[in-house]
């Protein structure tokens, strides 16, 4: 049952800068989660109306894209990777992740993770993979008090590339590589490393403030 080592899950009160915070932690680089948002311009609001999904109407006071502004404005040592649908390596990539000792921060729709009950569409939900085991991966998510273990690992393939039309995205992985353990986010500006940047939603587009 692999799982990566030291990994501490602290509770949130939202996804990007609950994930952020705890995947930085683990690093050593200590912010608050207030922090995390503050620094990833996180306030903003959009409204989207989507007359043949549900629900039909959609509200959100957070930008969309909180991890790329996180990336760009910090200067933070986070790589991503995309996958496209039936790209086989998606799960195989995280994996070795986990494998190697990383916590992966991944972007999901909510719908697919067991642990909501297949409640409603959300998919820019992030959540930190910090292990599995043969039929279920262990996300380190926002509120929960504990790792949620019921996930099955079809869905949360199914989780990470949702085709919900409110953003249809590729799969999208998020990791920082090891970084100077100094507790300051000084420290995750001088580690950036020549891989691509973090960005976010599906297929090269994503839905920013303003947008409806």
């Amino acid at each position: 049952m692999p799982s990566v080592p030291g990994y501490v899950h602290t509770p949130g009160h939202h996804c990007g800068s609950t994930a952020l915070r705890n995947l930085l932690g683990f690093h050593g680089v200590e912010i608050s989660e207030e922090m995390a948002f503050g620094l990833g311009a996180g306030a903003c609001f959009y409204y989207v109306a989507l007359e043949d999904a549900s629900p039909t109407r959609w509200f959100n006071g957070r930008t969309a894209r909180l991890e790329e502004n996180f990336d760009q404005l910090t200067g933070a040592a986070l790589q991503l990777r995309t996958f496209e649908e039936g790209d086989d390596g998606a799960w195989e990539a995280a994996r070795a992740e986990v494998d190697a000792g990383n916590p992966v921060l991944l972007l999901t729709d909510l719908y697919y993770l067991d642990h909501y009950g297949n409640s409603a569409h959300f998919p820019g939900h992030a959540v930190v993979l910090a292990g599995y085991d043969e039929q279920h991966a262990h996300l380190s998510d926002t509120g929960f008090e504990q790792l949620q273990v019921t996930t099955r690992l079809g869905d949360l393939d199914k989780a990470r590339h949702s085709s919900h039309p409110l953003l249809t995205r590729a799969d999208h992985a998020h990791r920082a590589p090891p970084i100077e353990r100094n507790g300051s986010v000084r420290s995750v500006r001088g580690a950036r490393s020549s891989g691509p940047v973090s960005g976010r939603g599906g297929s090269g587009r994503s839905h920013g403030c303003g947008r409806s």
